[in-house]
């Protein structure tokens, strides 16, 4: 969501963050009854310029707070009363905050129709902050799209801007964007180089959060090019950042990365420890399906241990949840996996009994 551009303006004394949330929540499959509450109870005596202006800005904490369908319809409100008075600024403006609203439905080609008419009005606007904003957008369209080089492109133009006005954070974002792209391409060095200087810049600014992001994805780099005591240096420092801020979500995903880097270098009970963490939080957060992709994974390690007892309970815990859960795909998954660690381990009998068993639930399937 930092791709949206943030014009905050002063809306919460029109109606407080409080209320906002209550009336989202109590609308949020029903955008056109939203707003005409919204209308009724904060914006009926406004001008509509203004009205534009408060929009926008109640679209982004919409967006922040993942009511995708209700930021949608409030910017497209706020739209159509800049475009009935000529506020091109606040048109382009708008344009940018629809697409990034509008990423979480996968609609890649509005949301590069919505960039393009930005681009077009900021020709006569010349606002360095809305073409940047474009840029990074239709970046981020291009990576959804697999266009990874149209990402690089875009990503740069967005970098110039930020480069020439000081902007740190824009920078960092955008090596970031590119540092991906380039690891997408199989340029891992490339990909480590804009990593490093993103991680530079979030140093220099103090920024936790940035930092976090930089050392994950230098992990990814360098785990992709074989060089695993560097990627679990990496891994390790973004989980410790993100114990420090709490990122909660963010931190099960570093200890997942952590976990399967140590299992490559073989060290299992540091992988076990690992995904054992990542297994009790989503006990506690009730989620089974998750809970059994570790309980799974966890099996693996065991049996590379040579621990099979242990690894095939493991397994048929997983499997139990998926049948709990009738997710024929994951048990299926599951029983081809246990397959895979007997033949692996040359027991070819045993492996062919749960490779059937895999074989039978995927014929049920079609």
């Amino acid at each position: 969501m930092d791709a949206i551009l943030n014009f905050m303006g002063s809306v919460f004394g029109f109606i407080p963050h409080k209320e906002l949330k209550k009336l989202a929540e109590a609308f949020k499959d029903q955008p056109e009854e939203f707003l005409r509450v919204l209308e009724e109870r904060s914006l009926k005596k406004m001008k509509e310029n203004k009205k534009g202006e408060i929009l926008v800005t109640i679209g982004i904490t919409l967006a922040q707070q993942y009511f995708d369908l209700l930021s949608v319809a409030v910017f497209e409100k706020a739209l159509s009363y800049f475009i009935k008075n000529g506020n091109k600024e606040w048109e382009a403006r708008c344009y940018v905050n629809l697409a990034v609203a509008l990423s979480s439905t996968g609609d890649m080609e509005k949301i590069k129709e919505y960039l393009e008419k930005a681009l077009e009005l900021n020709k006569e606007i010349k606002d360095p902050v809305i073409e940047a904003g474009c840029y990074t957008n239709l970046g981020m369209a291009h990576n959804s799209l697999g266009n990874y080089e149209k990402t690089v492109e875009y990503n740069q133009k967005a970098l110039d801007i930020a480069t020439q006005k000081g902007d740190y954070e824009g920078q960092a974002s955008c090596y970031t964007n590119i540092g991906i792209a380039w690891d997408n391409l199989k340029d891992h060095r490339k990909a480590l180089e804009y990593h490093e200087k993103s991680l530079d810049l979030c140093r220099k600014m103090g920024h936790v959060v940035g930092a976090s992001y930089c050392f994950s994805n230098m992990g990814i780099a360098y785990e992709s090019l074989g060089e695993l005591e560097k990627a679990e240096g990496c891994f390790k420092n973004a989980v410790k950042l993100k114990e420090d801020i709490k990122d909660i979500y963010g931190l099960q995903i570093c200890q997942k990365s952590l976990g399967q880097v140590c299992e490559k270098m073989k060290k299992w009970d540091e992988a076990l420890e690992y995904y054992n963490k990542n297994l009790e939080f989503f006990k506690k957060e009730g989620n089974k399906e998750t809970q059994s992709l570790f309980l799974a994974l966890m099996g693996g390690v065991r049996f590379q241990q040579g621990k099979t007892g242990e690894g095939e309970k493991l397994y048929q815990s997983a499997i139990n949840l998926a049948q709990e859960l009738q997710r024929n795909d994951l048990e299926a998954r599951f029983y081809e996996s246990l397959g895979d660690c007997y033949r692996d381990r040359g027991e070819h009998e045993k492996a062919l009994e749960y490779h059937q068993k895999a074989f039978s639930l995927n014929e049920n399937k079609t």
